[in-house]
């Protein structure tokens, strides 16, 4: 799958946001790490010779939509408590501190 450089600034931002969660947030959201792209969120990623990791630098998973996790509800839900933030599409604005991301009291004030 390819995104667009909003699409793919929109995956990385979410994909941060949930990155950074407790073990517990992934129970409470009901989040689980993509299998097919073992979290990364990326398509052609893989292990180089060398030891390291290559990617085509273009291609987004298309299990989890580059965000690298599964569970991610579809619409403005990110998870149970969680949402997208209307402000900035999850681009980032000082609305969502940057992070793309609401609580969902904030989503229901029109954040």
């Amino acid at each position: 799958m390819y995104l667009d450089s909003t699409q793919s600034h929109r995956a990385n931002i979410l994909h941060s946001f949930i990155k950074k969660q407790s073990p517990a947030y992934f129970d409470f959201a009901n989040v689980v790490i993509c299998e097919i792209c073992n979290g990364v969120g990326l398509e052609n990623c893989g292990k180089s010779q060398d030891g390291g990791y290559h990617w085509d630098g273009k291609s987004y998973c298309d299990a989890c939509f580059g965000i690298g996790y599964i569970g991610v509800s579809g619409g403005m839900k990110v998870s149970e408590s969680d949402y997208m933030c209307r402000n900035c599409d999850s681009i980032g604005c000082k609305e969502c501190n940057m992070t793309g991301v609401v609580d969902w009291i904030a989503h229901i004030m029109g954040r």
